[in-house]
Order: C-alpha cells, then structure tokens, then sequence
C-alpha cells in the first residue's frame, strides 16, 4: 500500500488507523536544508484574553446573554486567531 515506507494499516472498530514509524533521518529539519516552524509561547495576558474571549463565545452558544448570543461565533473565532498570532509572533 506505503512503498517503501514503514506503515502498517489495520483495522480496529471500522476505522482505519495508519501506524507511522519515522525514522530520525527523515524528518525535515533546518539542519538539512529545510525550514522548521518556530511557536513562541504567548504572553500571559494573551492567553487569558484569548481564553475569556472563546469562553465568553461558548458560554453565548448555550445560554443567551444579550450581546455576547449575537456574536458568539466572532467571540470564539477571534479569542482563537488571537492565541494562533499569540504563538506566531513573537511577543505578543
């Protein structure tokens, strides 16, 4: 099925679950040439905007609140693109 690679399919439950063994030497990583993705950890208070924001976008979900029910779906999109830009740039 994988030429030449080290995968196993097998069947558990109906789903198809692919084992994948990689080897050291086959992963990219920027001492080959290839370009590795830096993550920064977000500043704190970062953090707990992007928290309160999507939790503020659940909580407007289930239960209405005023304002918060209107928009629920933005509170939650942009307290995740803010912890996203929170890992991808650096000091923020």
């Amino acid at each position: 099925m994988f030429k030449g690679s080290q995968t196993k399919p097998f069947i558990r439950h109906g789903v198809i679950l692919i084992e994948i063994a990689f080897r050291r030497n086959k992963v990219l990583d920027s001492s080959q040439g290839g370009q590795a993705m830096r993550l920064n950890p977000p500043k704190m208070i970062t953090f707990w905007i992007s928290i309160v924001l999507g939790v503020l976008g659940f909580l407007g979900r289930i239960v209405t609140i005023p304002f918060i029910s209107t928009y629920d779906f933005w509170f939650l999109f942009i307290g995740f693109l803010l912890l996203v830009l929170g890992l991808l740039i650096k000091g923020l």
